[in-house]
């Protein structure tokens, strides 16, 4: 590439200086055979090998001859071919798929540690194309990330460990040119350090898939352009993935059953294995098994027809529609593999997935989750995962309406005519004990009461007094009876729940015996937490003109593995005549963590003062009292004072004079003949002693406990500056 450097593809050699009367030869073996030359050139045809030549000439006239000229020069013909890898044999071609993440990072072009070529070279030249590439968003990493939708250029950078380098890019052609910018020449190894180094990356979120092919040449020092190579990325972001949940939101399936007695299958229906990519293969089948229920009695299997095989040794063969299958178990880890080595089908994947089942060994199945995580690996060693778990379930929910007394049944009272529902559950008593939610309430109702429960056509309730409804009910808005229905007659509507998305179906029935059945099924499967609350909210209300006598409820509830309550909870409510008083504990008295849970902080002192409250035939005297004996009813020494109701029956009274101790106090009233029902008042106006401890840390972080009573929210405060009072502590 240079004028005098004697390298050349044209191996035509000009004679100059000859007389014009000369005869002139020339050799091309050190002066062993002499040829007569023609005009003034030696012909290239002549050279017959690329190399090093010597070029002798001699010419003769009439006065003598002259002496002998020499030239030494280099022919080179063609470039040599470019070798992309260390690999034996030579390697024009290289092809990678890559996924998003590594062609952020960015894709080599070589790695190879051999030279590129075995001769010099003055420039390297790449071509970018493929039908993925995209000049906007796609780059080269050379001394820095090169833009490649404009023309680029620069001169002295380091590249590769190379110094002095140029280069050239042309956006309309895509096409890039790197050299030494003294003009000497590269060298195969240099060649291959480039290449080593340029990376081509795209950082976009959701690169474009396809293939990107760089073409290399190179130009040797001759001014030969070589064969081209090409290194080929193809850019696949397609992944598979593992469905085991059907239509429903997420990938994981979550399923519930109540025996164990025969091998059931380990995915729901429906559970598919997905991949963008029709043609892809599975290299194989991942299980990793576990989950507190887990036990060495389960096993896992494949059915075929009406036969499973227990996958419960260290390697198992077996067949799944026709395709033999290998599996290899190592503790909780299961892997299967096709028999003979090759990589399976989706179809025969899937296959696969739908024959494997759960069993046990053992005659009474531990209860609990088992988890099985399943992972598939394809041609490219992608993986796609999802999660089934089986929870077992064979204990039946527990409602509890009583809290810590014995049994887990509640009495309660109605008044007829009174502006208030009864709630079946209250929050310091309700307690709900189930595994795996609820997915059904059912509540009978009975009575041996003449008149009780009796059919009606008045509707809608929230118009008409005289009717018995039960149903949803906020005892902070008393007023509003949108979701209670007429216990009189068959209806059905939805009632929205207390939290967010659920809705609920309720239906009411008259099966002709008398008694009343109201089912109650949600949208969704209910926590403990949530019936809890749910049964707190189920009130029954009594109109005027209703008889008197008691109503009893029978509540059961279904789980997701069908388990119904086996002894249903019984809430007896005794409904009183029109006059009966109530008592209740006033809403600003009420402190506890609800506003209906009748505890309090409130003492009856001048300093912390009790209001009580309820309600009695308008105008009536209510005497109210504290039933130090617990028998229900007035006595001596027991009265606190006396109240009239106003005109809508409504009353008040608040305690202002000896504290009255911690614990449980009841309180009843009588007004126009008739007693209450006894309120039971919780009083608790002391600070829970608590003890703080600080134990060890967790990476830098204290971890902080400590005791108090019970169902308490607990403040943490962290003082900051040594003084605890002036605001500037931290608090939880």
């Amino acid at each position: 590439m240079s004028a005098v450097d004697h390298r050349t593809r044209d191996a035509r050699v000009i004679v100059s200086g000859l007389a014009p009367d000369a005869h002139w030869q020339f050799s091309l073996d050190l002066g062993q055979t002499w040829h007569d030359g023609q005009g003034n050139s030696v012909d290239a045809a002549l050279f017959t090998r690329d190399g090093l030549h010597t070029v002798l000439a001699r010419q003769a006239n009439a006065h003598g001859s002259s002496g002998l000229s020499a030239l030494r020069l280099a022919l080179y013909t063609h470039a040599d071919d470019l070798d992309l890898s260390s690999q034996p044999g030579p390697q024009s071609a290289l092809h990678r798929i890559v996924d998003r993440a590594t062609i952020a990072t960015g894709v080599a072009l070589t790695a190879t540690e051999a030279a590129l070529t075995p001769q010099d070279l003055h420039e390297l030249r790449l071509r970018l194309g493929g039908n993925g590439f995209d000049p906007l968003n796609d780059r080269l990493r050379l001394d820095r990330d090169l833009d490649l939708s404009r023309d680029g250029q620069a001169q002295g950078v380091r590249i590769g460990g190379l110094d002095g380098l140029a280069y050239r890019y042309d956006a309309a052609t895509a096409s890039l040119a790197i050299w030494r910018a003294d003009g000497s020449a590269l060298t195969g190894s240099d060649a291959a350090a480039l290449t080593n180094a340029i990376r081509l990356n795209n950082l976009q979120t959701r690169p474009r898939d396809g293939e990107r092919t760089v073409t290399l040449s190179l130009l040797d020092v001759a001014g030969n352009v070589s064969a081209d190579a090409q290194v080929s990325v193809m850019v696949d972001t397609r992944v598979p993935t593992l469905d085991f949940n059907g239509a429903r939101p997420g990938l994981d399936a979550d399923i519930v059953f109540r025996t164990l007695t025969a091998p059931r299958a380990l995915l729901p229906d429906g559970a598919g294995l997905r991949h963008a990519n029709p043609d892809a293969r599975f290299q194989q089948v991942t299980i990793d098994a576990g989950g507190a229920g887990a036990s060495r009695d389960d096993v896992l299997g494949s059915r075929e027809g009406g036969t499973v095989t227990a996958l419960d040794q260290a390697a198992t063969s077996f067949t799944v529609a026709s395709t033999a299958w290998h599996a290899n178990r190592a503790a909780d880890r299961f892997v299967f593999r096709l028999e003979d080595g090759s990589w399976a089908s989706a179809a025969q994947t899937q296959a696969l997935l739908e024959s494997l089942t759960l069993g046990s060994v053992a005659a009474q199945p531990q209860e609990g989750p088992r988890q099985f995580k399943v992972t598939v690996t394809d041609h490219l060693g992608r993986t796609g995962s999802a999660t089934s778990v089986l929870l077992l379930d064979t204990t039946p929910p527990v409602l509890d309406l009583n809290g810590a007394a014995p049994g887990l049944d509640a009495s309660l009272t109605a008044v007829s005519g009174v502006p208030i529902g009864v709630t079946l559950g209250l929050p310091t008593r309700s307690q709900v004990t189930e595994s795996s939610g609820v997915v059904q309430l059912q509540l009978k109702f009975t009575s041996a009461v003449a008149g009780a429960l009796a059919p009606t056509n008045n509707y809608p309730p929230n118009l008409r007094n005289d009717t018995e409804i039960f149903g949803f009910y906020d005892l902070d808005k008393p007023d509003q009876l949108l979701f209670m229905d007429n216990l009189g007659q068959p209806f059905s509507h939805s009632a929205v729940g207390w939290f967010p998305g659920l809705l609920m179906d309720m239906v009411y029935t008259r099966p002709g015996d008398g008694t009343v059945v109201v089912t109650i099924t949600p949208n969704m499967t209910l926590t403990e937490n949530v019936t809890q609350t749910l049964l707190e909210r189920l009130a029954y209300k009594c109109g005027i003109g209703q008889v008197p006598g008691v109503r009893q409820v029978e509540i059961t509830a279904t789980d997701r593995a069908g388990n119904v309550s086996i002894v249903p909870t019984l809430a007896t409510l005794d409904v009183k005549p029109i006059g009966t008083p109530v008592v209740q504990l006033g809403r600003g008295s009420d402190t506890g963590a609800s506003a209906h849970d009748e505890l309090t902080f409130a003492n009856g002192s001048a300093a912390s003062p009790l209001t009580l409250a309820g309600f009695a035939a308008a105008a009536a005297t209510v005497t109210l009292f504290r039933d130090a004996d617990d028998n229900g009813l007035l006595e001596a020494g027991e009265a606190l004072g006396t109240v009239v109701a106003d005109s809508t029956g409504r009353w008040q009274y608040t305690l202002a004079g000896a504290a009255l101790a911690d614990g449980t106090h009841r309180f009843g009233a009588v007004a126009s003949g008739f007693t209450s029902a006894l309120l039971a008042v919780t009083v608790d106006a002391s600070a829970p002693d608590s003890v703080i401890d600080i134990g060890s840390t967790v990476r830098p972080r204290p971890v902080l406990g400590g005791k108090t009573e019970a169902n308490v929210s607990v403040t943490v405060e962290l003082d900051t500056d040594g003084n605890p009072a002036n605001g500037y502590e931290l608090r939880y």
